[in-house]
């Protein structure tokens, strides 16, 4: 069976003013669960703990396309629609590596293997 909304607990919110108007992305660490990762329309990726604590906040040149975790819940790529640049943030050393991937336009979507660390872009 599914969950029932009598099961669910809301952790925390996040407020529009964090995303911007418009559509959102978010993303729950894989394996651990412990980070989400959100986007919005602001060009700005907020990782935030379980407890609603904002953990640090990423600056994009564009909007974000998408958002995944490695299997291992570790490596956070960041797609976005301004130029060939991947974003991997890594949330065990708190840093961000930028990745040209040689395309001259923006990125639609990044998507790690469920079982190796394999990326697909």
């Amino acid at each position: 069976g599914g969950y029932s909304t009598e099961q669910m607990k809301i952790l925390f919110e996040i407020p529009q003013s964090a995303v911007g108007s418009g559509y959102t992305l978010f993303k729950w660490q894989k394996s651990l669960g412990n980070l989400l990762a959100v986007a919005g329309t602001n060009r700005i990726v907020c990782i935030y703990n379980r407890q609603g604590n904002q953990i640090t906040t990423l600056t994009l040149p564009g909007l974000c396309t998408s958002l995944d975790w490695d299997k291992d819940g570790e490596i956070l790529t960041i797609t976005q629609d301004f130029n060939g640049i991947l974003y991997m943030w890594n949330s065990n050393t708190n840093e961000l590596t930028k990745l040209d991937t040689g395309m001259k336009e923006g990125l639609s979507l990044s998507l790690w293997s469920k079982y190796s660390h394999l990326l697909a872009i």
